[in-house]
């Protein structure tokens, strides 16, 4: 099964590539179809066509769907649009917020190649660094590592949060971050002595550590 659908997916990828493969008015009439399965097999497909302003409103219409699969493929696929395309800031803040874990997963995998990436999208990120689902935990702590210092002042405003576990984990990502975090060291440091949660004074401290590079 694994076989096939990786030969599924070649095979897309090259039907695309040489322009012979579906068109962009046949994904649209497909995302448009009553059948979810249609609709899930068109949006997984939408992974591997070409990077071509005519798919966006196609992506885009997937990322809004009514099916939580549907969604998910059309969020591996919102990479392939220009950010400052209208709407994709807005179905991105949707996705971040979206029910379904496997959605929000989605969503987070995409951001390491949103392009430009919308800084507007970091408070939101920071929220889901305590996201109930463990999966999108670690890979929005992974989203903020590569973003390094982009993602930074974002942090800073949440850090004194009453919320522990989202305190714990700012503290650990801007050790994460490490150097490009060094405007976040006077504050790591008073944490580091002052904070009631002996996790989070702890936490600080090698924060401290990686930033400064000691």
């Amino acid at each position: 099964m694994i076989k096939k659908l990786a030969v599924t997916v070649v095979c897309l990828s090259l039907a695309a590539f040489c322009g012979c493969g579906p068109s962009h008015k046949m994904y649209a009439s497909r995302m448009n179809s009553s059948s979810v399965e249609e609709r899930r097999a068109a949006a997984k497909e939408l992974r591997v066509v070409p990077k071509d302003k005519k798919y966006d409103p196609i992506i885009l219409k997937a990322c809004r769907d009514s099916d939580p699969d549907v969604r998910m493929y059309g969020y591996f696929a919102i990479k392939k649009i220009d950010a400052r395309e209208d709407g994709v800031v807005d179905a991105l803040f949707d996705g971040l917020r979206d029910p379904a874990p496997d959605v929000r997963r989605a969503v987070a995998s995409s951001l390491g190649e949103i392009n430009p990436f919308p800084n507007s999208l970091l408070p939101t990120m920071a929220k889901l660094l305590t996201d109930p689902d463990e999966q999108v935990r670690r890979m929005m702590l992974s989203a903020f590592s590569n973003l390094q210092g982009i993602g930074v002042p974002a942090l800073m405003r949440h850090i004194d949060t009453k919320d522990e576990e989202l305190r714990l984990a700012i503290v650990n990502v801007l050790g994460q971050i490490g150097p490009a975090a060094k405007g976040g060291l006077p504050r790591l440091r008073k944490i580091s002595q002052e904070d009631e949660d002996l996790r989070i004074r702890e936490a600080a401290e090698r924060a401290v550590k990686f930033i400064d590079g000691k």
